[in-house]
């Protein structure tokens, strides 16, 4: 018998191409663990120290 699960993953990052990045990891999520029910807009900030990269 086979049981559905669902899991809240919070995925991040502020180095190299991070949208291909993530993008990347969600089609790894989904091959690995199923489909992804929903996703989030992104959120970017400013750190709380000196750096010009946003997070």
């Amino acid at each position: 018998m086979t049981v559905p699960y669902e899991a809240l993953l919070l995925l991040g990052g502020n180095i190299g191409e991070v949208e291909a990045t993530l993008g990347r990891a969600e089609r790894m999520i989904e091959d690995r663990a199923g489909a992804i029910l929903s996703r989030s807009r992104d959120h970017w900030t400013e750190p709380g120290f000196a750096d010009e990269r946003l997070f």
